[in-house]
């Protein structure tokens, strides 16, 4: 989950310059495609004059951060226009997702689109526009889903999709239904990063207070739910001095179970982030 070395990867002589617009679920998202891409051999740079191929993963839940997402991309293009090589650009997340095929012809300007749902495939799309030989299956397979660690805090998605449809709000149309993430999954990457050094866990989703809904009892019997989940987590983070929080909760999701274990685990900070607007319906109607 951490950068691969040196040792365990071939420096391929290309840089990719990565841009992140949006909310807190498309930085993990761009991290995983930066492991996969550092794993397979590809640098990263932060200048646009020093890179090779721009990744661009874009929000689209409003029209406002489509806007943004474009201009965003226009900015780029313009600015490799002015220099002494043209800059491939990768349109990445919501935007492709939203809008597909009618991009092409939009936006001439950009290499490739890559859906969130085939971001997994980027080692493939870059080396397809670069035009370059693909890197061995082995090698990103080997490193299986990837994270890299920069500071103290890390996010960790626990769910994907949203089931709200709510009047202001594209998520579903772009992520798909509401589908939990396996706690095993989770676990495992919580554990990989407190060893990494992470030292504060972020739990998001679209909607983190239904998580284990969609899921079957265990076989003990229990129905799973963020509150089990969290005392899960916490488990893990606990030898390491670590400690959680988690965003992006619902009123719904505001069950006793929960609140009973945001006030007695150690480890889970006393830190309720909730949209009250999503309390009055006529407000989500407009």
């Amino acid at each position: 989950m951490a950068s691969p070395s040196s040792s365990t990867t071939i420096d391929r002589g290309y840089n990719v310059l990565y841009i992140t617009l949006g909310c807190a679920k498309n930085e993990v998202d761009t991290d995983r495609m930066r492991a996969r891409l550092l794993a397979s051999g590809f640098g990263e740079v932060a200048d646009p004059e020093s890179a090779d191929v721009a990744i661009i993963n874009t929000c689209s839940f409003l029209a406002s951060a489509t806007e943004e997402s474009i201009e965003a991309t226009l900015e780029i293009a313009e600015g490799a226009s002015e220099g002494v090589r043209k800059l491939p650009i990768i349109m990445c997340g919501c935007v492709p997702s939203r809008y597909g095929a009618e991009l092409n012809e939009q936006l001439p300007e950009v290499a490739a689109f890559v859906p969130a749902d085939q971001e997994d495939g980027i080692v493939s799309v870059v080396a397809d526009v670069l035009n370059i030989p693909e890197p061995t299956q082995s090698i990103v397979a080997a490193h299986g889903m990837l994270r890299t660690i920069d500071g103290a805090s890390a996010f960790v998605k626990i769910s994907e999709g949203c089931d709200r449809f709510c009047a202001f709000c594209a998520i579903p149309y772009i992520r798909g239904h509401y589908h939990s993430r396996p706690a095993e999954e989770i676990l495992q990457e919580v554990h990989e990063l407190m060893e990494g050094g992470v030292r504060e866990v972020i739990l998001i989703g679209q909607d983190t207070g239904i998580w284990g809904s969609d899921m079957p009892d265990t076989e003990d019997g229990q129905t799973p739910t963020l509150a089990k989940l969290m005392q899960q987590v916490a488990e893990v983070v606990r030898p390491y001095k670590g400690w959680i929080r988690v965003l992006y909760l619902q009123p719904e999701g505001m069950t006793d179970e929960l609140i009973s274990t945001i006030r007695d685990t150690p480890e889970v900070l006393p830190y309720i982030d909730i949209p009250i607007q999503h309390c009055n319906e006529r407000i989500l109607k407009r």
